[in-house]
């Protein structure tokens, strides 16, 4: 099986520029045709017409002679895949011949340096600021209560902690966002609130995807807050109106890498092993106001996170934010 794999973080520069000349496929992306060296010369491949497949691969065919160079244009190195008697281009990346502004991507909220002294020298916020500059991790927004989630840390040892999560999807945009918080208890007081934009490609995207983010984003939390205040043993309930999420979430059943939203998946369940707490997961009837049904503090939180999600979505899209 052949997928469209992308680096999770930047590679950096190639060590040693000699590799590009050795590289088998070279792309040029204004008359999108493919090189293949042969030798010491290069054939050229042009792509055939009609729309691209689902995940936006060009079958080529032979086109041209044998050519001494290739132009200056195909700078790009590809992977190709053989199909029948044509190629499938996979991939493609513009060769990087010059340092880049370096991107703070890569940096790990969960290190050691952010939890290093008390708060007082290094506050947890650093390590919340860590993470929306991380990739890996499903924070894009948040909002610290006053006590920087101690009385959180203490709910969480006690076992009255909850979170509640909801997804918001537009089908016609085709993206996504999700709103999350964490209380003490019944209470709203010293809560910790959090949004994030679902990543993923346009035909990934589903109300389903935004919903499984959410719990990501509550665990990538959970997970700093726990660390800050060495907690080893605890409970939190976490609650959502998405049933097919919540019982992915807390099942450990096998997973096929081709089944929907396979990515966060995965990442929800190696974040639920990580962390030292029992999890409880409970399911929200959705919108029951609206439905006419009875109504506890739990379908008001998740109300309350369905427009949090919403809020965040109109602001991204006013901001041209991009998956």
């Amino acid at each position: 099986m052949c997928r469209d794999i992308r680096a999770t973080k930047i590679l950096g520069l190639w060590l040693d520029n000699k590799l590009k000349d050795k590289w088998l496929y070279h792309y040029d992306a204004g008359s999108n045709r493919i090189y293949k060296k042969k030798g010491f010369a290069w054939k050229g491949f042009y792509c055939l017409p009609g729309p691209a497949t689902r995940s936006r691969r060009w079958q080529v065919h032979e086109h041209e002679q044998f050519l001494q160079q290739k132009p200056p244009t195909a700078d790009r190195i590809a992977t190709m895949r053989h199909e029948n008697n044509r190629l499938i281009l996979e991939n493609q990346h513009a060769w990087l011949t010059e340092e880049l502004q370096a991107e703070e991507t890569h940096l790990n909220p969960y290190a050691n340096e952010f939890f290093d002294d008390d708060e007082e020298h290094n506050p947890i916020n650093n390590a919340f600021k860590a993470s929306l500059k991380c990739r890996r991790v499903l924070i894009d927004w948040y909002k610290l209560p006053e006590d920087k989630c101690a009385a959180i840390a203490e709910s969480i040892k006690n076992g009255t902690a909850r979170a509640i999560s909801d997804g918001s999807f537009r089908p016609i945009e085709k993206t996504g966002t999700s709103g999350f918080i964490i209380t003490t208890g019944k209470t709203l007081a010293n809560s910790y609130k959090g949004c994030n934009w679902v990543p993923g490609l346009e035909n990934e995207q589903s109300a389903y995807r935004s919903e499984l983010a959410g719990i990501s984003g509550v665990l990538a939390s959970l997970k700093i807050i726990v660390k800050k205040f060495k907690i080893d043993s605890g409970t939190i309930e976490i609650g959502l109106d998405g049933e097919s999420a919540l019982g992915q979430a807390e099942d450990d059943y096998f997973l096929k890498i081709h089944q929907p939203s396979f990515d966060i998946i995965l990442d929800i369940r190696k974040r639920v092993k990580d962390l030292p707490i029992n999890i409880k997961w409970r399911w929200i009837k959705g919108h029951a106001r609206e439905k006419g049904f009875r109504t506890n503090r739990w379908h008001l939180m998740n109300e309350k996170m369905d427009a949090l999600a919403k809020q965040f979505m109109a602001k991204q899209i006013e901001n041209n934010k991009e998956q």
